[in-house]
Formats: structure tokens, sequence, C-alpha cells
């Protein structure tokens, strides 16, 4: 439900986190979640009507090409600095991410390699207040870059104490969910590993199962076998999954450029995504 900007900014409890039209936002790599200025590819930021923002970025393009996944951690990265700068999330809480869709909207293989430069507009479709602090929100997001790639997204992500947060990691996973094993499609299973020279995950929390490791998975296997592009993917998450014991990646390859797929754990469904590729895949072996 939308609301006015009296009622947000009431919700989102001013002066803690809510900032003015057009002024400009600190930036550092920890407000984004990284460690290091490298991987901060957000290069400023300004706030926007209604308490959402606008931020520009730069990022190296990697293996001669744009990658969907690089696309996605900038809206990662600009959906958390909106958390904590315009929301008032405080620094020391814990994200958890419920759900993230990105679409392409232009082939990436059509922007120019060298640097992706552009901006991106995030901002609140809902927000959950408790207490005057705000412990979840839908954001939405835009980016346009290198004056031809557009992309929209969505991401739902709760916010919890330390406390909390322990308490949540205590608790296992009792779904029993896998494929249909009746689906005549191509399906592929394969062990998720975290490839840590890879920049987007270089300094990465790696004691759980992130989302940037699954679709950096996601893109791995496709150019393994030689399949097309992502154009854009759903990635919503049922369950909190720790990084050990590895969990296992399953795709499947419908008819046309459509596929499906799980994170799986134990036997049990930890994430469920949905995705489309700008092609179709090639034959691959089960």
């Amino acid at each position: 439900m939308a609301r006015s900007d009296k009622e947000t900014r009431a919700v989102w409890g001013m002066p803690v986190g809510y900032v003015t039209d057009d002024a400009q936002l600190p930036l550092s790599p920890a407000a984004a979640h990284k460690q290091h200025d490298r991987s901060l590819w957000l290069r400023s930021a300004e706030a926007s009507r209604g308490g959402g923002i606008t931020a520009t970025f730069g990022m190296p393009a990697c293996g001669g090409r744009v990658r969907f996944a690089q696309i996605m951690e900038i809206q990662r990265q600009a959906g958390i600095l909106h958390a904590h700068r315009q929301l008032g999330v405080p620094t020391d809480d814990v994200f958890i991410l419920n759900d993230i869709e990105l679409r392409v909207q232009w082939p990436l293989t059509s922007v120019p390699v060298r640097t992706v430069r552009g901006r991106i507009r995030v901002r609140s479709a809902e927000a959950s207040p408790v207490r005057s602090r705000v412990r979840g929100a839908e954001q939405r997001f835009s980016v346009e870059a290198n004056g031809g790639l557009r992309a929209e997204g969505t991401s739902r992500a709760s916010f919890v104490s330390k406390a909390v947060f322990r308490r949540i990691r205590d608790q296992r996973s009792t779904a029993s969910r896998s494929m249909d094993s009746r689906h005549r499609g191509l399906v592929r299973r394969e062990a998720l590993v975290v490839d840590r020279a890879d920049p987007i995950l270089s300094d990465h929390d790696v004691d759980h199962v992130s989302a940037m490791s699954v679709v950096c998975a996601i893109e791995r296997s496709l150019r393994a076998h030689g399949d097309a592009l992502l154009a854009s993917l759903s990635l919503r998450f049922l369950s909190y999954c720790e990084a050990d014991p590895a969990p296992e990646l399953e795709l499947r390859f419908a008819a046309g450029r459509r596929f499906q797929g799980v994170l799986a754990q134990d036997a049990a469904v930890y994430a469920e995504l949905d995705g489309r590729l700008l092609a179709a895949p090639q034959r691959m072996d089960g």
C-alpha cells in the first residue's frame, strides 16, 4: 500500500535515517557490506523524493563482457546503502534476504566491456516498522548504464538484531521439496562451489550461502556448458542455508529459454529460483 510523504517519514523514523531530497549520502565499503574499497562499485549517492536514493556506479567488466551477476551486485550494494542511509536500519543489524529478482531489458553483449558506468535508483515499495524501527522492506530498483543497458529489479529483506540472528541460524529447515522427477526437460545437478577468486565474492562472508554465491554459481554452470547469458533471475530463500555441508544446485531447463531450480542441502530445499536465458540452452548431460 502506497504511503504519503508524511506517513513515510513517520514510519522510517526521521531524523535517524531519513535524508531530504538531493542531499549527498555518506558512502563507504561498510555501508554496502563490503570490506575493501575495490569491492565498492557505488561512486556517489544522493537522496531522492520519498526516501529513495539515486546512486552512480562504475565497475570493471569481467571476461570480455558484462555479467548479469555484476548488475545484481550493484543492486545488492545499492539496496543495503538505501536501508542504512534512508530507512534508518542500524549498522549492526543483520540483513536476511528473502528474495531478489532482476530483469535485464537490453542484451548484455551489446554493452561496452571496459568499464560499465551508470545510475541506479532505489525506492521502497513497502517498509515494515516494529516499535518505530524498520524490520523489513521491499525495494524496487531501476538501472541505466552505458547509454543502453536497462534493468529493473526487486528485493525483499528482513533486518534483525544479532541475538535474533543467532536464533535463526540455530533453526534447521524442515522442507523436503525437490524437483519433479517426472519432468522431461534437461536437468543438471552439481555441488555449489564458492569461487573466492571471483571479484564479486572475494570479500563476501563464506560461513553461509549468499544470494550472490548462488547467482555466480549459476553463471559459472551456464558458461561451462556453453549456454546463453542470463536475461532474468528470481531467487527466493525459504530458510537460512549454512555453507557446510556443501549444498547442491539443481537446474531444470524446459523447452525454450526458461529454467527453474532449487538449492538443496541434506535433502531439504533452502531456495527456489526461476530464470530466463537470452537464447535456448545447448544440449547437456543430465
